[in-house]
């Protein structure tokens, strides 16, 4: 049969287990936001980029065409 202390030692760890998961739960949580909001910009940067890749394009392509009626 499983002692009292082995028992008490048992209760002690478990206890400090669900302790360390849930310190563990938030500081993911923390940084799972930070991730996520630095991917969400990260993804505005680049369609803002390719936006304007596009503009500058378009400009350049009737700015040559005018130039090639000239």
């Amino acid at each position: 049969m499983i002692s009292q202390k082995k028992l008490g030692k048992h209760d002690s760890d478990l206890q400090r287990i669900k302790e360390v998961m849930a310190e563990l739960q938030i500081f993911v949580q923390k940084h799972n936001v930070k991730i996520n909001k630095d991917l969400v910009d990260d993804i505005k940067l680049q369609v803002k980029m390719e936006t304007l890749r596009n503009e500058m394009e378009a400009r350049f392509d009737a700015c040559f065409a005018r130039f090639e009626m000239a």
